[in-house]
């Protein structure tokens, strides 16, 4: 609860609940990394005014992924949200879970055109794929915690659709900016 707010608008009011730590600084240790980097990119704007940051692959033949924990808490309906804009990569997956939820819960996104959405895991409560101005989009996967304990804030590049494991190039990726995790009621 949050009792002392000068917030008058929603978008005032969520962001004060947001539960990912360093949310415009991917480059902080609270983001795991595997086999990539992230470097910001203060030239390019995001839709939000926040900070933006290229997450590049290496040229590993795995996985290629930016993460965090979140602490979550039973039978609460949880929003985990970012966006992103294509940079050499057009398919990502945008997964949260494991132990609050059982398991990974997501999708495959595909950001080209309207933005589609490919495979699922484990149907999520909602989701969405919204274009914005620049090429850039906003994902977003809803779930209800089934226990308190953390939950995984993933983004996998792909080398196509359903790809999460290749041999990457040293240099495609995606520019990433203003990662959120809130209750559901405040997306």
């Amino acid at each position: 609860t949050i009792n002392n707010t000068t917030a008058t608008t929603l978008g005032e009011f969520s962001g004060l609940e947001n539960l990912i730590t360093y949310s415009e600084d991917f480059s902080n240790g609270a983001w795991t990394k595997q086999n990539s980097t992230v470097t910001l990119e203060p030239s390019i704007s995001s839709p939000t005014g926040g900070a933006v940051y290229n997450l590049k692959e290496n040229s590993s033949n795995s996985t290629h992924k930016i993460g965090q924990l979140v602490s979550l808490s039973s039978g609460t309906d949880y929003d985990w949200s970012i966006y992103i804009k294509p940079n050499g990569r057009t398919n990502i997956k945008f997964v949260v879970g494991d132990a609050a939820f059982g398991t990974d819960v997501g999708y495959d996104f595909v950001l080209t055109g309207d933005g589609s959405v490919g495979s699922v895991y484990n149907v999520p409560t909602d989701f969405s794929i919204t274009p914005f101005d620049n090429g850039w989009y906003r994902v977003h996967v809803a779930k209800i915690a089934s226990s308190t304990a953390n939950g995984g804030f993933n983004l996998f590049l792909q080398s196509s659709a359903g790809t999460n494991s290749y041999t990457g190039d040293g240099s495609s990726g995606v520019y990433i900016s203003s990662a959120q995790v809130n209750t559901n009621s405040l997306k």
